[in-house]
C-alpha cells in the first residue's frame, strides 16, 4: 500500500516529501494525484526505449530518482515547507491520459490525426488559442536550444564529452561546440520548419533576437541509439515565466556514427514539436 506524502521525524523539523513511481511493465504513473498512463503532450502515452531515458525525463521535471525495484521506478521529491498550491503544482507537471497506445503503436496517418484533434480535451484550450492566436501572426519567432541540462548515453554533458575527446584523435571538445551541437540545432529547425511550411504556416522559426516571442529548447536526455527528449518553453520575450510547456520526442536513428544517428533523433523531434504546434494550437 502506497501513502502520499510520507512525513519522515527529525529534530529540527519535519520532512515532507512526496513520490512517483513509473512501472514499466504495465507504463503507469502514480503521484499522489492519481495514476494512469504518462501523457507524451498530445493525449496519448509516452514511451521510453530504455531506463535513462526514464530517469532523465523525470528528473527534468524536478524529481530525484531513489532506486529502481525490477519495473518499478521511484522517485521522490521534497517538498517541505511548501503551500498546498507549490505541491499541487508541482505534481501538476506529471500529464496523464487514459490512452494506452503511445505513437510507435498508431500506424496510420489519419489514426494519429484523429488523436491530436481528440487531444485538444487535455488543455485549456480558450486560454491557449488566444496565447496562440497571436503567434501566427507574428513573421519571426526566436527559438534557442541549451545542451548543459542533458543526459547524454547515461552521463552529463560535460563527461560525455571529454570521454568522446580522450578516446578520440581528433579534437573532440571543439567539434562538440563549434560543429556537432550547431549542426543538431540545424536538422531540429530544418524538419520543423519544412514540416510547418508544408502545413500551410509561414511563421519563420530560428535566430530573431527582435522577436516578440521565443522557444527555448531545453535538451533533457539522448540515448545511445540517438533518440531524444526536449522540453520546450514557449514564452513572450522579457517574461520568465512561460506562456506553454510541452515535450518533443525524436526517434534515433539505426546506422552511422553517434552524431548522425543523434541527427535522425533530432529531425524527428523536430517533426514531433511540429505535428504537436499544429494539432493542438493552431487548429
Amino acid at each position: 500500500m502506497i501513502f502520499f506524502p510520507l512525513l519522515l521525524d527529525a529534530q529540527d523539523q519535519e520532512q515532507t516529501k512526496e513520490y512517483l513511481f513509473y512501472h514499466t511493465r504495465n507504463y503507469y504513473v502514480q503521484t499522489s494525484l492519481g495514476s494512469n498512463y504518462l501523457n507524451n503532450g498530445v493525449g496519448i502515452r509516452r514511451s521510453f526505449n530504455n531506463e535513462m531515458e526514464v530517469i532523465a525525463y523525470f528528473q527534468s521535471l524536478g524529481w530525484h530518482f531513489d532506486e529502481n525495484r525490477g519495473p518499478r521506478y521511484s522517485f521522490s521529491k521534497d517538498v517541505t515547507g511548501w503551500t498546498p498550491e507549490q505541491v499541487k503544482e508541482f505534481l501538476a507537471k506529471v500529464k496523464f491520459t487514459k490512452e494506452r497506445r503511445s505513437v510507435q503503436e498508431i500506424y496510420s496517418e489519419r489514426a494519429r490525426k484523429r488523436l491530436y484533434e481528440k487531444a485538444r480535451d487535455y488543455y485549456p484550450i480558450q486560454e491557449i488559442r488566444e496565447i496562440l492566436k497571436s503567434l501566427q501572426n507574428e513573421k519571426e519567432i526566436d527559438v534557442s536550444i541549451q545542451f548543459s541540462q542533458a543526459i547524454i548515453h547515461g552521463k552529463n554533458e560535460a563527461d560525455f564529452v571529454y570521454l568522446e575527446d580522450v578516446a578520440s584523435e581528433e579534437d573532440w571538445v571543439k567539434l562538440w561546440e563549434n560543429e556537432y551541437k550547431p549542426g543538431l540545432f540545424h536538422d531540429f529547425l530544418g524538419s520543423f520548419n519544412n514540416y510547418m511550411f508544408n502545413d500551410g504556416y509561414r511563421v519563420r522559426f530560428g535566430s530573431f533576437e527582435q522577436s516578440k516571442y521565443q522557444i527555448r529548447l531545453i535538451v533533457s536526455s539522448i540515448s545511445e541509439k540517438g533518440s531524444v527528449y526536449i522540453n520546450v518553453f514557449i514564452k513572450e520575450r522579457g517574461q520568465e515565466e512561460a506562456l506553454y510547456e510541452l515535450t518533443a520526442y525524436g526517434d534515433g536513428g539505426t546506422f552511422g556514427s553517434k552524431i548522425n544517428l543523434m541527427g535522425d533523433g533530432f529531425k524527428r523531434a523536430g517533426l514531433d514539436l511540429a505535428q504537436q504546434m499544429i494539432y493542438i494550437f493552431f487548429k
